[in-house]
């Protein structure tokens, strides 16, 4: 949902076409965080405010708008459509999240502060938040303490994003890799439990092939030790999803199931647990969902054998998952109904299932055990 807000129909379709312990990551519409977005990835009604002149600030000239310069008519206009498009997740239970991403010159002020205060005010309550500062300034030093605590008292998850300085410093559509001479390291990261409903991993790998998009053994037990200690925080509350944006052939499954090897027990889930402590908190009405969902799916010839079947022989999500007794899905006599989760970045083609595996395998996610620890 960053560069364009789906209408909510696309979303159902998503809902209708995940497990129903499937969970999702949603990064937030790119206006609300980016300095300007064109006008034509803005709503049709939004847009036609901008148009016709609503925004006084803009006229009908503009090309691309800043959120900031939105009247308040136009902001809530944004916001209804936003709301639209994630309502059938929060119905479903399967919004893990909504990402906040800033960039770089976006850096820690009291100014910048009330932006994201501002943005969790106007998102639903019954949404879970997160933020990715992409400027390091937030989260290293006395100030990064400080911003621990400022989320903290917000409910807002901190997100711990892995990224390389040089990476980081290139423009995303135009990645050339590490220059001659400079070495490969490490942008400053930390992970902090701020949220009672669950914390999130994003790890990025922009360039290359398998090379540089599978971590090495000190990344990986690097992130093993920032489980490890963030793990005993976490535990009876929510899972720590990792996403990974490690784009090329099985390399976000090597990296997950190295990841899963070296954290060891701090990564495993009581997964069923969780569920059931989902479903009371959305009330009696939740306790039901799963049995009409799979109604709606045998209705449309979706039986469960059928994804049983899928679920048992390769797909993407089910490995390196560790379920009930710690035991891993390719270790079990038989498959178990829906025990994975996945958290995704929604893009709309993996979402329809017609991505490629690559694509597929990046809306692979870990959970952090928030109950009982296998």
């Amino acid at each position: 949902m960053c560069y364009a807000i789906p209408p909510p129909k696309t979303v159902e379709r998503w809902v209708k076409r995940t497990p129903d312990d499937f969970s999702f990551v949603v990064k937030a519409f790119g206006a609300f965080c980016a300095s300007t977005v064109d006008v034509a990835s803005l709503p049709r009604t939004t847009r036609d405010m901008l148009e016709e002149g609503e925004d006084e600030t803009l006229g009908s000239a503009a090309r691309r708008v800043s959120y900031a310069s939105m009247s308040e008519r136009v902001k809530a206009d944004l916001w209804s459509h936003f709301h639209a498009a994630i309502d059938p997740l929060l119905s479903a239970g399967k919004l893990a999240c909504v990402v906040f991403q800033f960039h770089l010159t976006f850096s820690p002020s009291p100014r910048n502060r009330a932006v994201v205060e501002a943005l969790r005010a106007r998102l639903r309550p019954d949404a879970n938040f997160a933020v990715e500062f992409r400027n390091r300034e937030w989260i290293t030093g006395a100030a990064g303490d400080s911003t621990v605590a400022w989320c903290r008292g917000m409910n807002v998850a901190l997100v711990a994003a892995d990224e390389l300085a040089h990476e980081t410093e290139q423009p995303d559509r135009d990645q050339r890799g590490l220059p001659p001479g400079r070495r490969r390291e490490s942008l400053p990261t930390r992970l902090d439990d701020t949220a009672a409903w669950g914390a999130l991993v994003r790890v990025h790998r922009r360039h290359g092939g398998a090379e540089n998009r599978i971590l090495g053994a000190e990344e990986i037990q690097r992130w093993a030790t920032l489980v490890r200690r963030v793990a005993p925080g976490m535990r009876g509350r929510g899972p720590v999803f990792v996403a990974w944006g490690t784009d090329h052939a099985d390399a976000p499954l090597i990296n997950a199931k190295a990841l899963d090897n070296a954290a060891g027990d701090a990564f495993a889930l009581d997964w069923a647990g969780w569920q059931k402590k989902r479903a009371r908190a959305r009330g009696v009405v939740g306790l039901f969902e799963k049995r009409k969902r799979a109604y709606e799916n045998r209705n449309e010839g979706v039986g469960e054998s059928a994804v049983r079947e899928r679920d048992y022989h390769g797909d993407p999500r089910e490995s390196a998952f560790r379920g009930e007794g710690g035991q891993r899905a390719d270790e079990r006599e038989k498959p178990s109904v829906s025990r994975k989760s996945a958290a995704s970045e929604v893009e709309e083609a993996g979402a329809r299932g017609t991505a490629p595996a690559a694509t597929i395998a990046r809306m692979f996610a870990r959970h952090q055990a928030p109950g009982k620890q296998t």
